[in-house]
């Protein structure tokens, strides 16, 4: 049986973070004069904090243990509360009047999707560019503590559903302590969000574009304050330090506490770190070589540059884009390219989205293991990462996520085909919002927008990107039979 007052206690601590996520949007309303604005976030987080601290303080005296099923209830009903919350910005403000547009648009953040319904975001008030850029940074901050510290912190039933939510059927250890390894992720997002926006003033951005490029970077988000994205800045060493730093935020964030005890060995003999920057390096040879082949740049530097910068987006599940996403008519064959590149994603344990390269190692092992067994088949050969065999339930748990992923994609095209729009765009994105990297659907979108979708398909897609952030299994097991039954 679950327990309701744990779950009336998690909302209200959700209540308190929302509210503490409102500050700096507020800060930066009043900074740039934006008085109502500010007032307004002001009054949001005043509210929000004080019918928070009232749940908290009513259900204080409850401190029973959580077990796996309330686990997965209160990691389902936090990111569905935060992202109804965040809408209310968007619809105060009076920029928004769709409450649909206003859902939308939040959760495309939290979830770090980068969709949007505004296609052209500099006529935005600065304090709402802000909150929006920075619901991605929070979401990109969010499921990197539910993934390595807090589900962890369960035991064993926390492993399980670590290993849902990240992807990551090795589980890397971490010798540290829940509340360490807290304060350790937290400073580590922080640090690398520091040094991305030092490097971008250090490109003459100025200050509040530096600070919304890095939250875009760092969480795989793909937001911009521009129609342009990142070539609005039409700069070499912007892009550079976006890509690396949205690479940065797709590696398994497990394997940055490596670099403090000078285990960099370990680090780089991660297989999923290496398979990501072997793909990495063959995709951009082979696109760049396709664009130059094609004589669609006047050199081999440049092609190399934009396609690097766009493989990225779509690899990373970034989706910054720079040519590609603007309508320069690319080749099918760098098209085609790019789309299984967004299905891979990055990897797991990380800001990024997609099925996971640490799955797609083991479903091409399975696949080398079955061809071998059709010539012998008395061969007893386990899947091995590593060299050490990878548990059988964490086999079958991947072979389940392949299987959904594909129906819900499946599922995503079926609706979306009831609105007017053609076979490539239905397809592109559902591959998209499933796979957190929204603003790649602009490669055949008008202006990289969704506002002319309809009210029920905008709805529709939220639950998709939340499906996608969670990795699928968290939000459909509380829908199972099995799940409320209080005898199994």
């Amino acid at each position: 049986m679950i327990n309701p007052n744990t779950i009336i206690k998690s909302i209200g601590l959700c209540l308190m973070v929302f509210a503490g996520s409102l500050l700096p949007a507020t800060a930066v309303s009043f900074l740039y004069g934006e008085t109502t604005l500010a007032l307004r976030f002001s009054q949001l987080a005043v509210v929000s904090l004080a019918l928070g601290a009232f749940i908290r303080h009513q259900t204080a005296r409850y401190n029973d243990p959580i077990r796996l099923r309330e686990a997965f209830m209160i990691v389902t009903l936090f990111w569905i509360l935060t992202g109804l919350l965040g809408a209310l910005p968007y619809l105060l403000s009076g920029t928004v009047t769709s409450a649909a547009d206003a859902v939308f648009e939040s959760f495309s953040g939290f979830t770090t999707t980068g969709a949007t319904i505004f296609p052209h975001p500099e006529s935005l008030p600065k304090g709402l560019l802000f909150w929006r850029s920075f619901t991605e940074w929070f979401g990109g901050l969010l499921i990197l503590l539910f993934a390595i510290v807090l589900f962890p912190a369960l035991n064993i039933n926390g492993s399980r559903l670590s290993a849902t939510a990240s992807g990551d059927p090795r589980l890397l250890k971490l010798s540290l302590k829940p509340d360490q390894s807290f304060r350790g992720l937290i400073m580590l997002y922080l640090i690398f969000s520091l040094i991305c926006y030092v490097a971008l003033l250090l490109c003459r951005l100025n200050p509040f574009d530096a600070w919304l490029a890095t939250m875009s970077s760092i969480s795989t988000g793909g937001f911009s304050n521009y129609t342009e994205g990142i070539r609005y800045f039409d700069s070499v060493a912007v892009e550079c330090i976006v890509v690396l730093f949205t690479i940065v935020g797709c590696i398994n964030f497990s394997l940055y506490f490596l670099l403090p005890k000078r285990q960099f060995k370990q680090f780089f003999s991660d297989r999923e770190l290496r398979f990501f920057l072997l793909l990495l390096l063959a995709a951009v040879l082979l696109v760049s070589a396709n664009l130059w082949l094609n004589q669609l740049y006047v050199s081999w530097p440049q092609a190399l540059r934009y396609s690097f910068f766009e493989i990225i987006g779509f690899l990373t599940t970034g989706g910054s884009g720079t040519d590609v996403s603007h309508h320069i008519i690319w080749p099918t064959f760098s098209y085609v390219l790019l789309i299984i590149l967004l299905l891979v994603g990055s990897c797991s344990n990380s800001a990024g989205s997609g099925i996971k390269v640490i799955r797609l190692i083991i479903l091409a092992k399975l696949v080398a293991r079955g061809i071998r067994k059709r010539l012998h088949p008395r061969v007893v050969q386990p899947i091995k990462l590593a060299g050490k065999p990878v548990p059988q339930d964490n086999i079958t748990n991947i072979m389940t996520f392949a299987y959904v992923f594909v129906l819900v994609f499946m599922a995503s095209a079926f609706i979306l085909s009831f609105e007017p729009i053609n076979l490539a765009t239905v397809f592109a994105i559902s591959a998209a919002t499933i796979n957190n990297a929204g603003t790649v659907a602009s490669i055949i979108t008008p202006e990289s927008s969704f506002a002319g979708f309809s009210a029920f398909s905008k709805c529709y897609l939220c639950l998709v990107m939340l499906l996608g952030r969670l990795e699928i299994f968290p939000i459909l097991l509380i829908f199972t039979p099995t799940f409320w039954r209080p005898d199994r």
